[in-house]
């Protein structure tokens, strides 16, 4: 048996659907017999899903893994380690997961190497190299970010492994 209202395949047995949540127990009404909703492609279906369960929340299933991957990147800009942690202790994803371990790792070592900088102001050099390591993490985590959103998990260069 297939759900009048989203198409999906429901044991006969089934008193609501248990993808949409709407009422099955009543046959629908179908006035053109071509139009069966058991001829209905599981493609077409898929493409319906509006990623929300039966009481109406949210289930992410609309949401793309290399998004997300790629917001990680561009968060750590503005959250410095606390956003990609955040995201790699929420997901259940490998891809997001991946990359955002190696976004915590990045910014965990870009914090050492800043005080490494200040430090160095004292003999004058560190005011470059806390420019140039500023820069370097911009660029870096532009760069994941587009990596991410390709689908590739780019590590960070000069990272140092913490998680």
């Amino acid at each position: 048996m297939y759900c009048p209202s989203c198409g999906e395949e429901i044991p006969d047995s089934s008193v609501y659907c248990q993808y949409c949540g709407v009422d099955v127990s009543t046959p629908a009404d179908d006035d053109d017999p071509g139009s069966s909703t058991a001829e209905w492609d599981r493609s077409e279906s898929r493409a319906r899903d509006t990623g929300t369960d039966p009481a109406g929340y949210a289930t992410g299933s609309g949401t793309d893994p290399k998004t997300i991957a790629a917001l990680t990147h561009v968060l750590a800009l503005f959250t410095w380690a606390i956003g990609p942690a955040v995201l790699l202790l929420s997901t259940d994803d490998e891809f997001v997961r991946e990359n955002s371990r190696n976004a915590v790792n990045w910014q965990l070592s870009f914090a050492i190497y800043m005080l490494v900088s200040m430090v160095l102001t004292l003999v004058i050099v560190g005011v470059f190299t806390a420019i140039l390591v500023g820069l370097l993490d911009t660029v870096f985590c532009l760069v994941a970010a587009v990596k991410a959103a390709d689908g590739e998990v780019w590590e960070y260069p000069l990272t140092i492994d913490f998680v």
